[in-house]
């Protein structure tokens, strides 16, 4: 048998292979670039409060004091009757805001505060948070109930 070689004339890439590797490259490159973007700046402040967590609070603090049939403050804690038997707290406990229903429990509505003041108006209530940076935050609620004793 005679051996022969024969000339091959595909060393080359064809276009589908190229094509593939680039759909390799770019599909690599989402998932990479954004991991150096996101971890090359601080999306939240290491002392002060971060702005999803004040609006997160904020809408829950509203939900509680709309349903107020009573609210009233003693010594910069916001006390919020929902009924007869229930009555939701909200106090400075250190370094955070903190919510307790009926003086039991230790929920954390807010961190990094250094002061936190309430305040009763003949339609709401107010609150005034200054944060560890030295920033204020400020959020008013109205009462839903028009007849509520202060």
């Amino acid at each position: 048998m005679w051996f022969q070689q024969t000339l091959r004339t595909d060393v080359g890439f064809t276009l589908i292979e190229m094509l593939l590797s680039l759909l390799v490259f770019n599909i690599v490159m989402l998932l990479v670039v954004p991991l150096f973007y996101y971890s090359s700046i601080d999306l939240m402040s290491k002392e002060g409060i971060d702005i999803f967590e004040w609006e997160v609070f904020v809408q829950q603090w509203k939900d509680e004091v709309r349903l107020a049939k009573t609210a009233y403050v003693t010594s910069s804690v916001l006390v919020v009757e929902i009924n007869s038997s229930d009555h939701i707290s909200f106090e400075q406990y250190g370094g955070i805001l903190r919510r307790r229903v009926n003086g039991l429990g230790h929920t954390v509505m807010l961190q990094k505060i250094a002061d936190v003041t309430f305040e009763i108006h003949s339609a709401g209530v107010s609150i005034h948070v200054i944060d560890r940076e030295g920033k204020a935050h400020h959020a008013y609620c109205n009462f839903l109930n028009q007849e509520v004793s202060l």
